[in-house]
């Protein structure tokens, strides 16, 4: 996710990394599907604690409004346009292509493969040009619908910047109440609700812009304990909420999803306090540094890597472990092999890939 410059807190960057890192490894309840008997893990409660750290969601974009800056004078706007190009959407565009062929090249091997490139719809030009840019549904490369999301927040900020400074906290309040609304009343195509509105992050985005305008630093959610704790309370109740609730109508999962993203909030900024590691240190060579390969890459995991395998282990109360050592000790140790080798013997193509992290 790129580093802070030297002699900086370098918590928010680290912060970043350990975000991208626990939503890879929340995407392992991928191999829950393969699992049709009594494990010796309870799958509910390990699906549980990998839904906790999705709730990073939000802090994630908060931390990328609050950075998000517009230089003054000429060529400001066009300048911070020019930047994320580089950083976010050669990125996007570079791994989803990589997937496409993926996706392709894999189903001659797999079945599984091959139906999930036919719920993509790569068999037609609509088709992969749809999955390239992620217009009506998630991307190839799935977990990168972040990037697309943060790419048009950005193309916004001028109007979300306007706003924030004119309506100051009711700014975040108001849109996250209207978003809110338009996904739960509304018949609205399910694509929209899911990949373009997204309450919690528009909402987290423009409270990072309101934060930075009023010149709040994040280290406001570090000095009252009581940050800590009422987060917490909020996703438990939340969760609690959605489970006696959740067969209403006018009820989603969605909806709870977007709360806790941003009740958990103030406890993912608090975590970063204790995260300032060393410059150059083991922390930075083997997570900050390759978490953003890592994030990128780590859905061949789960779409390619898991189908290919997974036929392979025993239906037995071990199963789960397996196919968790699978996608942990392989898949993972596989992406950073990766990340490795190109970072030294493509620099190049490393650097657009990572939009120079």
């Amino acid at each position: 996710m790129g580093t802070a410059p030297k002699g900086k807190d370098r918590s928010l960057s680290n912060l970043k990394a350990v975000m991208l890192l626990g939503i890879a490894a929340a995407h392992s309840v991928s191999c829950f599907r393969y699992v049709h008997t009594e494990q010796v893990i309870s799958v509910k409660w390990y699906g549980l604690s990998m839904y906790f750290l999705t709730s990073c969601l939000g802090a994630f974009f908060f931390l990328s409004g609050y950075f998000c800056r517009m230089p003054e004078g000429k060529g400001g706007y066009r300048g911070m346009l020019k930047k994320k190009l580089k950083a976010i959407a050669v990125p996007y565009l570079l791994w989803n292509v990589a997937y496409i062929a993926v996706f392709i090249a894999g189903g001659y091997f797999s079945p599984a493969v091959k139906n999930w490139g036919k719920e993509l719809e790569l068999d037609s030009a609509w088709g992969i040009i749809n999955t390239l840019l992620g217009i009506t549904h998630h991307p190839a490369d799935g977990p990168l619908w972040y990037l697309r999301n943060l790419f048009l927040l950005t193309v916004l900020y001028p109007v979300i910047r306007y706003v924030g400074r004119k309506a100051g906290w009711w700014c975040p309040v108001a849109i996250f109440a209207l978003l809110m609304w338009l996904c739960e009343y509304f018949k609205l195509p399910v694509y929209v609700k899911n990949y373009y509105l997204m309450p919690y992050s528009t909402t987290a985005f423009c409270l990072g812009i309101v934060f930075r305008e009023k010149i709040i630093e994040v280290s406001f959610f570090q000095k009252n304990i009581l940050w800590w704790i009422f987060p917490g309370i909020a996703v438990i109740a939340g969760y609690c909420i959605m489970k006696a609730f959740g067969r209403l109508s006018i009820v989603s999962w969605s909806s709870y999803h977007n709360i806790i993203c941003m009740m958990a909030l103030p406890a993912w900024i608090v975590i970063a306090k204790y995260l300032n590691f060393p410059e150059g240190g083991r922390f930075e060579k083997y997570c900050a540094n390759p978490a953003f390969f890592i994030y990128a890459a780590h859905f061949f995991c789960y779409s390619v890597f898991i189908h290919l395998l997974a036929p392979y282990v025993p239906d037995n109360r071990w199963q789960l472990l397996i196919l968790l050592a699978i996608y942990f000790m392989g898949g993972i140790s596989l992406m950073t092999a990766g990340y490795l080798l190109l970072k030294k013997s493509v620099p190049w193509l490393f650097r657009l890939l990572t939009g120079n992290r």
